[in-house]
Formats: C-alpha cells, sequence, structure tokens
C-alpha cells in the first residue's frame, strides 16, 4: 500500500497520477493541474481511495478510467467504482 498525499503535481509532460495495475493505495488532498495528458487515470486499478485532490486544466482529462474496480473516493469516475 502506498499512499500520495498533499502534493502539488502540475506540469507534466505526461499523466499527473496513473493508478496502473495497483492495489489498495490512497491518492488524496493533492492538487493535480495543467498536465499535458490526464490529472488522475485509471488503468487495471483496484481497491484504491482517490478523493478529496483538486483535478483541474489537464488536456487528456481530468479524472479518467481505462480500466479497473472497486475504486472509491469523490475523485473515482464511475466506470472505475
Amino acid at each position: 500500500m502506498n499512499s500520495v498525499t498533499s502534493n502539488l503535481i502540475g506540469s507534466n509532460g505526461d499523466d499527473g497520477v496513473e493508478l496502473n495495475k495497483v492495489e489498495k493505495n490512497t491518492v488524496g488532498q493533492n492538487t493535480i493541474t495543467n498536465n499535458q495528458d490526464k490529472g488522475i487515470v485509471f488503468v487495471s486499478a483496484k481497491k484504491n481511495t482517490v478523493n478529496g485532490n483538486t483535478v483541474t486544466g489537464n488536456a487528456g482529462g481530468d479524472r479518467v478510467c481505462l480500466s479497473g474496480s472497486g475504486n472509491v473516493g469523490s475523485d473515482v469516475p464511475p466506470a472505475c467504482q
């Protein structure tokens, strides 16, 4: 289990936060802005908690679900819940 909390994540050339084939991690209270691709992206992500982040202005979308299930929190797209 990992935790990514209270960070400023911005102006990256790719995604801000990518949850790729991970389980049971926490991403919360971050500011994720102005990335060249997605703000938060889920790829085969399961049972993660992603909540309370400020996610805006990301070129590829702010909250994107490519695949995943069982994720919870205010920043989880419905398709990945």
